[in-house]
């Protein structure tokens, strides 16, 4: 008589890999190496949306849009997480203050925990490797992690420049036996704390383009001027471009009405660009309504020439002072 044989099927481990640093032939397939029936899943790209060379990642004074490459299934998370600094932090500059740092960092490990989820990633590695060969050096670091877990298992290994890609291949390798490392505890962010009603409102405050900018307050010179211009001007929302048509307007015009009361509308888009720019730029489009009078200008920004906020500004101002004198 033949028994019944019980199969047991199990899926293959999903390992979550991340590389930074200096260019490596796709140590990604490294793990394939030691480990030929996980399924890798490379996320390198996601790693640059959290890191862009700052010395720590300000997401555009916590307004940046879920970029592209991050799942749009989790772009409420990623909105969230915007949200929760800048209602905990406010507007920038942050002066004298870490606060940001240690935000940027909860809210970096928030989404990373959110992107394990998505993946189904059964265990993280994350990779960093460097070497010089003019000082003749290299260091790769390591750390190994099952998601949710606040526990790390990491290797570091250094030497000669010669030695990098032996020590990339020696560190994935000993990576895959995590418990022959030593451990260190990690944070886990697995949810952001609710905002009271002031943090919701800072949350929610029309969002600036230029936050942290500075500005200048130096003249502009009016192709045109007449009495029916004000002597100043009261520009709300507050904003970094409105506090600079104030001040500049101050500087400039020598009109004689009443100070006029002005809206300021920013708005931002994307443009296709050619080299050297980056493939897309940020425009910010800007209009400004004193009364009758208005204006409009738009600058990128991240203008790699002038403050783009002293160009806006200028545009706006010489097309008011226009506008006022019709």
């Amino acid at each position: 008589m033949l028994l019944p044989t019980l199969v047991v099927l199990t899926a293959a481990p999903v390992h979550l890999f991340v590389y930074s640093g200096v260019e490596a032939p796709n140590p990604a397939q490294l793990m394939k190496k030691y480990d030929a029936d996980a399924k890798v899943i490379n996320a390198g790209g996601i790693y640059g949306l959290f890191h862009t060379g700052l010395l720590f990642e300000d997401f555009d004074g916590f307004n940046r849009a879920p970029p592209k490459g991050w799942p749009e299934e989790l772009a409420p998370a990623w909105t969230e997480a915007m949200a929760y600094c800048r209602g905990t932090l406010g507007p920038p500059p942050w002066k004298g203050s870490n606060a940001p740092l240690i935000c940027s960092q909860r809210i970096t490990e928030f989404l990373w925990q959110k992107y394990f989820a998505f993946t189904h990633a059964d265990r993280v590695f994350f990779v960093n490797g460097f070497f010089d060969a003019g000082l003749d050096t290299d260091e790769v670091t390591g750390t190994t992690f099952t998601p949710g877990e606040n526990v790390e298992h990491f290797i570091l290994l250094k030497g000669h420049a010669k030695d990098f890609p032996g020590h990339l291949d020696q560190a994935i390798s000993a990576l895959m036996k995590p418990d022959l490392l030593q451990r260190q505890p990690r944070v886990v962010a697995a949810a952001l704390p609710a905002l009271n009603a002031d943090q919701k409102a800072k949350a929610t405050a029309p969002r600036d383009p230029f936050a942290g900018r500075k500005a200048s307050s130096e003249p502009v010179k009016l192709a045109k001027e007449c009495d029916a211009m004000p002597v100043s001007l009261s520009v709300t929302p507050a904003s970094v471009v409105g506090a600079a048509l104030e001040s500049r307007w101050m500087a400039s015009a020598k009109g004689r009405a009443p100070t006029a009361s002005c809206t300021l509308d920013l708005t931002t888009h994307e443009e296709a660009m050619g080299p050297p720019l980056p493939s897309t730029v940020t425009v910010v489009g800007a209009t400004v309504t004193c009364g009758t009078a208005t204006a409009s200008a738009e600058a990128m920004q991240q203008s790699l020439g002038r403050n783009p906020v002293d160009l806006m500004t200028e545009r706006l101002l010489t097309g008011l002072a226009k506008s006022f004198c019709r």
